[in-house]
């Protein structure tokens, strides 16, 4: 299990569970809460594109303070980590194979929030704070742009919360949570969401 704690210090938790025979549960929050196993910390390598689990809470905080500060906002596809660091603009990917990250600025005029993970390898990232929050796409070639900005009065220094997709692909769903407003995105092509590349 992977933890992030939203924190400008906090580093990215990773808890794995000892494995108990005969013991099978589908209560997670129960099993967590009471299970044995290790915690181990996210160390990113200042000088390279490594990192490591660590068991020291404070050398990861060092890490995370310098590196990734107020972490949020995690998916995971396959074998790749992603998150954001809400401080930095920026989202975080690791490699948990080759035990190899990537920092990528954003550049969004606000802090990252969430983020939705799309089929064909692209991803969304909720953006909240600034002057308009909006909706970006990363797309799986690494480029960067807006899909969405809220851009009337009433959602500047909004946040957008509730990132979800519809089982189909076609509808996404997100909120201005200050706003209290719910809304559906459909593609007026009808295509799927995650048919999307940036120009």
């Amino acid at each position: 299990f992977f933890l992030t704690e939203n924190d400008r210090t906090g580093p990215l938790k990773r808890f794995t569970v000892s494995h108990r025979r005969g013991k099978k549960t589908k209560d997670w929050k129960g099993m967590l809460e009471t299970a044995e196993g290790e915690t181990e910390y996210l160390f990113l390598e200042p000088c390279s594109e490594e990192f490591r689990w660590v068991r020291n809470r404070a050398v990861a905080s060092y890490s995370a303070g310098r590196v990734y500060p107020k972490a949020a906002g995690m998916i995971r596809n396959k074998n790749m980590l992603v998150f954001v660091s809400q401080t930095n603009d920026a989202i975080v990917t690791l490699d948990l194979d080759a035990m190899k990250y990537a920092v990528q600025n954003l550049h969004l005029g606000g802090s990252p929030h969430q983020l939705l993970a799309l089929k064909d390898g692209s991803i969304l990232v909720s953006q909240e704070d600034g002057s308009m929050p909006g909706i970006h796409i990363k797309d799986k070639d690494g480029n960067i742009c807006t899909l969405l900005r809220g851009m009337r009065i009433r959602y500047v220094g909004d946040r957008i919360g509730g990132l979800a997709l519809s089982p189909d692909q076609k509808r996404l769903y997100f909120s201005f949570e200050s706003a209290g407003r719910l809304f559906e995105l459909t593609r007026n092509d009808g295509k799927p969401i995650d048919d999307m590349k940036c120009a």
